[in-house]
This record gives structure tokens, sequence and C-alpha cells, in this order.
């Protein structure tokens, strides 16, 4: 939960009292339910620095309200320091960097593509069958990751870690080929669909990057200076970009 924004230009401290009197109404309606109220900080709410988000908490003074820390949103509020809020913290958020050599990184990417022609092929079954075939090609890709993916009729949206050391398109064109080999050797209908080429999927995909806020990657970029592992533990969460849902469309008939 948030603490309400403030309106652009004014001072969030000209809005304590509304803010406290909101949460007050939040915590007394929350109050015997058995549930936990997080608040989180935020960039341009009340509560988007650490110290005001102390001041929240200890006004309330509550058993059933405590903090998420989001990290990223710090660094865009140009936060230095923190005030002792442990008492009050409930999840601490963090992207997880990882490190390879000597190098450290987290290239994530949006992926997406489509079945040949846009064919409505990918039925429950066939999903069902991509699901259980994913973590066994991610085995042969060590260091690649499926984070998320969502399978539609006619498209597969995925988001992926993948290394330096690999090229995108050699991990994409190596999971398009497995599975579409596994799959018109399970579903023998596929060959009917496609009757003239022993194909499943649109030979292109889309591929978009998913990464650190730029703000946030120029302040910890002293990550590549030793200590290394003092500098890894301060690495922290950037804005990530929201995906936005692309629908491939296969030109080539």
């Amino acid at each position: 939960m948030f603490s309400f924004f403030i309106p652009e230009g004014d001072d969030p401290e000209d809005y304590r009292d509304e803010v406290m009197n909101r949460w007050s109404q939040f915590i007394e309606t929350a109050e015997g339910s058995g549930v936990v109220l997080l608040h989180e900080n935020e960039k341009e709410i009340y509560g988007d620095t650490p110290e005001r988000c102390l001041d929240l908490l200890e006004t309330m003074e509550c058993d059933y309200f405590k903090a998420i820390f989001d990290s990223a949103n710090f660094i865009q509020c140009d936060v230095e320091t923190y005030p002792t809020v442990l008492n009050y913290l409930k999840i601490m958020l963090f992207m997880e960097i990882r490190l390879s050599g000597h190098s450290a990184y987290r290239t994530e990417y949006h992926i997406a593509w489509v079945s040949k022609y846009c064919r409505r092929i990918l039925n429950l079954g066939l999903r069902g069958y991509l699901k259980k075939l994913f973590p066994k090609i991610m085995r042969s890709l060590p260091g690649c990751d499926i984070i998320e993916y969502n399978i539609q009729i006619d498209h597969i949206h995925m988001v992926m870690i993948i290394p330096p050391s690999y090229k995108v398109s050699e991990v994409v064109g190596r999971i398009k080929c497995q599975t579409a080999s596994k799959l018109r050797k399970k579903f023998s209908w596929l060959s009917k669909v496609y009757w003239k080429e022993n194909i499943v999927w649109s030979p292109g995909y889309f591929v978009s990057t998913i990464g650190l806020n730029e703000k946030a990657i120029l302040k910890y970029a002293v990550l590549c200076e030793p200590p290394y592992a003092e500098r890894y533990v301060r690495w922290c969460e950037g804005t990530v970009d929201k995906l936005v849902i692309y629908l491939l469309l296969d030109l080539i008939r």
C-alpha cells in the first residue's frame, strides 16, 4: 500500500495530517482481521523517503502495520542513508545481480514470438507440454533463466535472463528449434496444419531489454571497483520498464 501521491511541486509535509488520518482509518478497518498492512515507499508519495516512512510507522505504532522497502525507489529520491527501521521492516526488495568471472550483470529481456502464419495452435495440450519442455531446455543453457512467461493461442511472451556470454538470437533460436521439433513429434496433427513445411514457429521474434533505471546504474557503477562483495550487496533494483504487450503479426505467407 502507498501513502498517497502528492501534487507535483507541493511540500509533502503540508499533507502529513491528512496522510496520518487516512492511514488511521486503514488501520482501524484492518483491526482484528488478521491482515498485516504493508506500506511500500514510492517516489512522489508522502512516504518516499526513509524519514517519512519512519514517521508514518512510528505515528501509527501498530503491530499489524509494517514496511516494504524498495531500494530502487529510495535511489530515485536521492537517499544515501537509512534510519533505524528494522523493527518495522517486513520485506526488502532488491534486484538479483549475478556474477560471472569479472562481470556483474542483470541482462533481462522481454521476448515474444508467434506461431507460423499466426495459426491458433497453442491449445491447452500444447501449453501444458511447453511448460514441461522449458525447464529441460534451460538446463542446456547454463546461466539462462526464464523469469516469467505467458502462452496465448498463437504467440508466446517470455521474460528471460540471458548472460552476456550468449547471443540473444542464439538462445531464442535454440528454444524455438527444440520446442518445434518436440511439439511435432508429440502432436502429429501439427503435420496437417503445416503439411508442406516442417515448422511450428514464425522465423522472427520480438525482443526488448528490461533494465535498471539509468540513475541507479550511474550511482552504482562503482560495483566494478573493489571490494566487490560490499558493492554487490548495495546494488539495488531500478525501475523496471513496464512490459507492453506486442502481438507480432506473421507477414510471411
